[in-house]
């Protein structure tokens, strides 16, 4: 068999109904079936937090161990699960209570699972605000000149003054969000 032929193999074996996706929600995890290339573990937005880091003068090498050296410091959790963006030294990050995360899962849902945020299926915008609707609740997030100011996760579909206090805890300058699901 050849490289590309093992590949090809490999790459459909990954691409297979054996894939399984896991999603922790507040109430538990629950098991979905997608056609994604890997193994899953999406933290619901409802179970994460939401930081940006300013790191624009770490060089662009150190940014990962920049990243990992700050989160203790913006977590409340005694152990952090945590996935970040990163776009010229902005950061985006998303915390999770780890240990919670770890107690839910069995020896099958560890098994090379990907740990992410629910957020980070959303687009990636350039301006505007958004609410997505979730598995569980909403998300709001507002993005400015291509970064993401503002993530954050609502139980109920935000009303009219909860998207003023929004509004002004953004400095005001923000649209009344577009509707979105989570696809």
């Amino acid at each position: 068999m050849t490289s590309i032929e093992n590949w090809i193999r490999r790459f459909r074996h990954r691409l297979s109904s054996n894939s399984i996706c896991f999603f922790q929600s507040r109430e538990g995890v629950e098991s979905l079936k997608l056609g994604h290339l890997s193994n899953l573990w999406i933290v619901g937005r409802a179970n994460c937090l939401f930081r940006t880091m300013d790191l624009t003068n770490v060089p662009r090498s150190k940014i990962e161990q920049a990243v990992s050296l700050q989160v203790p410091a913006v977590s409340p959790f005694s152990e952090t699960g945590y996935w970040y963006f990163e776009d010229f030294g902005r950061v985006s990050i998303w915390l999770w209570d780890e240990a919670l995360r770890r107690s839910l899962s069995t020896r099958d849902t560890e098994r090379d699972v990907e740990v992410l945020p629910e957020s980070c299926f959303t687009l990636e915008e350039n301006e505007g605000s958004y609410v997505y609707r979730c598995k569980e609740g909403y998300m709001f997030q507002c993005w400015r000149d291509g970064e993401l100011i503002s993530d954050s996760w609502w139980e109920e579909s935000l009303n009219k003054g909860q998207l003023e206090v929004l509004k002004r805890g953004l400095g005001g300058t923000i649209d009344d969000p577009q509707e979105r699901d989570m696809d």
